[in-house]
């Protein structure tokens, strides 16, 4: 994997940013407790200001991650690719990243702000 094509013009570069989150678990929103009918979970979460996922993408000749070994962010890019049909003329840069296993939503995270970056 190579680094960002520093010469792409800004209107070619993308910076998405998606916030980490505390999750508060799984709760039947919608009955009064004891009851069984009706949706079965609800999710609460906080979004929270740092950590961070930041990614930056640019338009290039050909596919480029630098996700410092992160195997994770190079699967979610191959899954939006084949899922999506997208072409791979892009660079992909991990700035910051959500600590993994820590409760915070980082492989969420990094799916949502991959997609949302090659949907632009």
């Amino acid at each position: 994997m190579s680094s960002m094509d520093t010469d792409v013009p800004p209107n070619q570069q993308l910076t998405i940013t998606a916030a980490a989150r505390l999750h508060m678990g799984f709760f039947d929103l919608s009955q009064p407790l004891g009851r069984t009918s009706g949706r079965s979970f609800g999710g609460i979460g906080l979004a929270i200001d740092a950590p961070c996922t930041q990614l930056q993408l640019a338009k290039s000749n050909q596919l480029n991650i630098e996700a410092n070994h992160s195997e994770h962010v190079v699967k979610i890019v191959e899954n939006l690719i084949q899922s999506f049909n997208l072409p791979t003329g892009f660079s992909l840069k991990v700035l910051q990243k959500i600590p993994e296993h820590a409760g915070l939503g980082s492989g969420t995270q990094m799916a949502l702000a991959t997609g949302a970056g090659l949907s632009q």
